[in-house]
């Protein structure tokens, strides 16, 4: 077998291949015999129609499988002997298979960028840790607060209270413009709300009789209103309450830190907040230090990258993407999801994770960081334990799906990484992380 190899950029290259007839014969031989054993003709018996009729009848579609079965089986072996590293299958174009004659086909095919290590050891790091203040306490414990609060029936009043939090329909016309919106949990008081974006409404319903079902409520648009084209408008809306709840928060007290089932009083709980705290942002702060990492060895050591590879990782982002998004309650109708917007916003993201990826691979070859029996049971065992079960079990489960290789390789980015921070010089500054 005959292989050139032409380059048409860093990662895609044309193979041209040439298989001598000697081997086309054999196999068209063997193809022939399988064909002659498996159909049957009338006036023949299986395994004795005639070679010539055969060809006749089944020549152009035996032949056109057979140029396929020689292309699959001998284009790993033509890759293999130049030293190339296919990520897709390859674009296959063919002369056919002409008896007496080799078959020649060209194969062009992404194949796994070359890696050049440069630089990697002594960069300039910094880590930056954010101050944990008393109001990132209160902020959480108000969370807490509200995860607690109760909406009971109201008994024993006449008239609606900022404390109220109502169920509604409304409808009308703010200037010119029709407005309706169904089943709206608003909060009395003025209160900014995403469910209706006019505090407004919920301003002039406190002090209006419980009795009554249906209320108009006219106001003017603000003039610092996000929509320009309302700004300034009249609005006259019918609202409907279709179901009233008086909101009871818990008062900031040892009762409240009991009820959250952390602490026994209010002061031990904010000790507990604040330790949270502390962890979530030096946790933010570590996760912040290795993308800096990242994007100095991507800017230290450039290369082309496989376009291939950078619409796999893609795939992955946008899949975790809308699962977060869905974690956070965002309508995935909404068209700012819209997939080929999302995969243009994160494609940079994604070629860069690549570039990343494929740099720590080949500093952790050529430093010879490998992950040990140990270092796997142990993480085994680390994520046995969060599941509450048995790391026998757990692990045979991983290595029947193939999860424990993933394991493996994370593992080992993350020794490479550490022998990367041990050798760089990181710089500590108290302040907010830069952003992703």
């Amino acid at each position: 077998m005959q292989v050139t190899v032409e380059d048409v950029s860093a990662v895609e290259k044309k193979l041209a291949v040439e298989v001598p007839w000697d081997t086309v014969k054999s196999k068209m031989d063997e193809a022939y015999k399988e064909l002659s054993r498996e159909v049957a003709l009338k006036g023949f018996r299986k395994g004795k129609a005639p070679r010539g009729l055969l060809e006749q009848l089944f020549g152009k579609r035996l032949e056109r499988e057979l140029a396929r079965q020689i292309v699959e089986e001998t284009f790993p072996q033509a890759a293999g002997e130049k030293g190339l590293h296919p990520v897709a299958e390859p674009v296959v174009e063919d002369d056919g298979v002409k008896s007496g004659e080799a078959f020649r086909y060209r194969a062009r095919v992404e194949v796994a960028p070359e890696v050049v290590l440069r630089e990697y050891f002594g960069l300039q790091l910094v880590r930056r840790v954010p101050p944990v203040t008393d109001a990132m306490i209160e902020r959480d414990l108000e969370r807490r607060r509200a995860e607690l609060t109760e909406f009971r029936k109201v008994e024993g009043r006449t008239e609606l209270r900022e404390s109220d939090v109502v169920l509604c329909d409304v409808m009308g016309k703010i200037g010119d413009k029709p407005f309706a919106a169904d089943g709206r949990l608003l909060e009395l008081g003025g209160v900014e709300s995403a469910a209706l974006p006019w505090p407004q409404i919920s301003a002039a319903l406190v002090g209006r009789a419980l009795a009554e079902r249906e209320h108009e409520v006219r106001f003017a648009v603000a003039d610092d209103h996000p929509d320009a084209d309302l700004r300034g408008k009249s609005a006259r809306l019918l609202v409907t309450v279709k179901d009233t709840r008086e909101k009871l928060a818990p008062a900031l007290d040892d009762e409240f830190a009991k009820d959250t089932g952390e602490a026994d009083t209010l002061d031990e709980l904010r000790k507990i907040v604040r330790a949270k705290i502390e962890r979530a942002a030096s946790m933010e702060a570590e996760r912040q230090l290795h993308d800096g990492l990242k994007r100095e060895l991507i800017q230290r050591n450039p290369f082309e990258v496989s376009p291939t590879l950078v619409e796999r990782h893609l795939g992955d982002m946008l899949h975790r993407t809308k699962d977060h998004l869905k974690s956070e309650g965002v309508s995935l109708d909404a068209e700012q999801l819209d997939d080929d917007k999302l995969r243009e916003q994160l494609r940079p993201t994604a070629a860069d994770g690549v570039r990343a990826s494929l740099i720590i691979e080949a500093i952790a070859r050529k430093e010879g960081i490998e992950v040990v029996d140990a270092d796997l049971e142990k993480r085994v065992a680390e994520i046995a334990a969060l599941r509450r079960a048995n790391p026998t079990r757990v692990r045979a489960e991983m290595e029947k799906d193939g999860r424990i290789a993933t394991v493996r390789q994370l593992l080992r980015e993350e020794k490479t990484l550490d022998l990367l921070l041990s050798k760089a010089t990181i710089t500590e500054e108290s302040g907010e992380p830069s952003p992703r």
